[in-house]
């Protein structure tokens, strides 16, 4: 028995489907690994004037009849649905303006807009969240060298089907499941998945990039869970259950899952679907805190000490690298540092000024240790303890001092106790859509010998958000994360996922008010370089995109983001093989080899995919 959860605007439909099994799961006819392919070209004219019906004639084609083209497409003349669908999460992106937007709502729909793009020349980008920090789930035709591009939405590939029972559950999950709804799922079926934090982002483009999160350190990222996926390619053709390297597995199998997991989003072609392995709750003894550190407040007594802060930030930098903490993968750190004027949007009696230091732990304890929960609880509480110690001088919120206020008290939390995916939900994802603000991103990770800076390095970063105060007629938003060994490194190399070992990330958001891009942005770029001037200028990006001028196809950038330059070209190689006209690009893929330029993909150019293009007068 299959169960099948619907996402959909009005709530949570859950179907009960009785399915046939044959060899393998239903839907599975490819077979793993195996294509689907269209004649090429197929015997349909495609009218570049008018991509609806082209849609839909390919559609009825490709279908054998069955279906029609259920989507929707919104063009520049459609006013405001156009920007609603274009308009992208991060203030940084940079502007994208698609001539066409093809919202799908099957994997039948996809393969009829890649192959109309691929016809009518156009590029095409891939949006399932928006949630993209560099713009790359849309697209901007001139960028592209072609003169229109096609973003293509995910957003209504809503389904989730639940296979198996007990430890061996899995999800299959299609491209526009957002993680709130993915979380929901995970709590009813007793699973968990390790994902980010923020409720919005689609699964399709958050697996892509790695997908992590406060449960990284424990478990690794979301794409370390990915047991299979369906990709469309230029051609038109889908490739089901593309999966981990094996013995029956082909060679493009392999380089397809290499690629798609890490290698650069959207890059290669649509994915549609993915299927995760999961991990069983109830497994865990699971704890998760929320400690609120006041630095300061014009509303409630000071208790700010720059150097008890400083002194703290310090001891759990120095406690989280000993080889001891290194070795246990229990415990999960992440800071979050912010300035605002409001809390959580809560506004504090009208006044600026109330920043806090938060501190996230997740603490996972295996039951197979044999303890019982309590004294897991005891070593996490400890752990938790032994960090907050070092800075005597500073007020925690809902903790040691509580706030007798019920807003606060609510939010505030000391520990919480729960299954994996509740704490997930109700502690570690936050709807930052709902601020109304776009953020300036600057993301960094480092490796463990070049991370130890000393107090006055500590400060300097501390101070950064004391420069960044807001005042009562100015107001300001500022977010930084600090992780410790944010994910697991790569256990088998299947997958292209970066700097995986690195020991510490840092995630810096400058949310832009109205009016006020010019001073972010001035910020943000002040704050890469104390970074970089005190941790180092390895400038690693474990953590996909960041503000700034990205060219995948420049070895100043590109060595941010790949370790080797073995790795980049493997992964340049591969694009050319599956994507030789560059049908899928966007602001930060990977370029394809230009004819004799020489790798495994580059020596022999490829003719593009696609039906026969009609165009008023032409053919």
């Amino acid at each position: 028995m299959t169960k099948i959860h619907s996402m959909q605007s009005f709530g949570l439909i859950v179907i009960y489907a009785v399915l046939i099994m044959a060899s393998g799961s239903a839907g599975d006819s490819a077979g793993k690994g195996k294509k689907q392919s269209p004649p090429s070209p197929p015997p349909i004219d495609v009218d570049c004037d008018d991509i609806e019906a082209s849609l839909n004639d390919l559609a009825d084609y490709l279908s054998g009849g069955d279906s029609s083209f259920l989507g929707s497409v919104t063009t520049p003349d459609d006013g405001e649905d156009y920007d609603d669908a274009r308009t992208q999460y991060a203030t940084s992106s940079r502007p994208t303006f698609p001539s066409v937007i093809v919202q799908v709502t099957s994997e039948t729909d996809v393969r009829a807009a890649v192959i109309v793009a691929a016809s009518c020349d156009h590029s095409v980008s891939v949006r399932s969240g928006g949630h993209s920090y560099w713009g790359i789930s849309s697209c901007d035709a001139l960028a592209a060298g072609k003169k229109e591009c096609m973003q293509i939405n995910v957003h209504d590939m809503k389904n989730v089907q639940v296979m198996g029972n007990g430890e061996a559950k899995k999800l299959r999950v299609q491209a526009g499941v957002s993680l709130v709804d993915l979380t929901d799922v995970m709590v009813s079926e007793g699973v968990f998945i390790p994902t980010g934090e923020c409720t919005d982002i689609g699964v399709s483009g958050h697996t892509q990039t790695g997908g992590f999160g406060v449960w990284s350190r424990a478990f690794g990222s979301m794409a370390h869970w990915v047991n299979s996926f369906n990709v469309v390619l230029a051609d038109g053709s889908i490739h089901k259950q593309v999966s981990a390297p094996s013995a029956s597995t082909s060679k493009l199998n392999d380089e397809l899952f290499y690629a798609v997991l890490g290698g650069a989003a959207g890059s290669f072609g649509v994915v549609t679907e993915v299927t995760f392995d999961t991990i069983a709750d109830n497994d865990y003894h699971t704890f998760f805190w929320k400690v609120n550190v006041l630095l300061s407040a014009t509303t409630l007594p000071s208790a700010y000490s720059l150097p008890g802060v400083t002194n703290m930030l310090r001891t759990w930098s120095d406690m989280v690298r000993t080889p001891k903490m290194q070795a246990d993968a229990r415990w999960s750190t992440h800071w979050s540092a912010v300035a605002s004027q409001t809390l959580i949007g809560i506004a504090t009696g009208g006044a600026a000024g109330f920043n806090y230091l938060q501190l996230d732990v997740a603490w996972v304890s295996p039951k197979s240790n044999g303890m019982t929960r309590s004294e897991a609880l005891q070593e996490a509480d400890d752990f938790v303890n032994s960090i907050l110690d070092a800075c005597t001088a500073c007020l925690v919120l809902g903790r040691d001092v509580p706030v007798p206020d019920p807003a606060f008290e609510s939010i505030f939390g000391s520990e919480d106790q729960g299954t994996m995916p509740e704490l997930h939900r109700d502690a570690s994802l936050f709807d930052f859509d709902s601020f109304g603000l776009h953020p300036f991103p600057a993301n960094f990770s480092w490796q463990q010998g070049s991370i130890i800076p000393d107090a006055d390095g500590m400060q300097e970063i501390v101070e950064s958000f004391y420069e960044f105060m807001p005042t009562a007629d100015e107001p300001r938003f500022a977010t930084s994360q600090w992780s410790t060994s944010p994910t697991i490194p790569n256990p088998d190399q299947s997958r292209s996922l970066p700097w995986q070992g690195d020991l510490f990330g840092i995630a810096f958001d400058a949310w832009d008010f109205a009016g006020r891009k010019g001073f972010h942005e001035d910020f943000l770029l002040e704050f890469q370089e104390k970074v970089r001037r005190i941790f180092g200028d390895e400038d690693h990006r474990m953590f996909w995109g960041a503000y700034g001028e990205p060219n995948l196809a420049k070895r100043e950038d590109w060595t941010k983001y790949y370790e080797s330059e073995d790795q980049y070209n493997r992964l340049v190689d591969i694009k050319t093989l599956v994507d030789p006209g560059n049908l899928f690009y966007n602001n930060m893929s990977l370029p394809v080899r230009k004819l004799g330029e020489g790798g495994d993909g580059g020596g022999k150019k490829q003719s593009k995919g696609g039906a026969k293009k009609s165009k008023k007068g032409t053919s």
